[in-house]
């Protein structure tokens, strides 16, 4: 939780954002809110920190295919 209260706008933006820049499959605005809101069920905070990690260590070049979903 954010002092804001802004955390899953935050979430949904960097989700959006790793998945465009490592080519893989993009959801909805829609799903990324969804996700976020129920991070205590999805684990969707798990899931983008990781493809963060894996963008930050590989970078865009040696991404992942397009069409590849993020995974936990």
């Amino acid at each position: 939780m954010t002092a804001c209260g802004f955390g899953c706008c935050a979430l949904m933006i960097l989700g959006q954002d790793v998945e465009e820049k490592r080519g893989l499959k993009e959801h909805s605005g829609c799903w990324h809110c969804m996700h976020s809101s129920f991070d205590g069920c999805t684990c969707h905070a798990c899931r983008v920190v990781n493809e963060c990690k894996v963008y930050a260590k590989d970078g865009a070049v040696n991404a992942a295919p397009t069409g590849t979903e993020m995974t936990r």
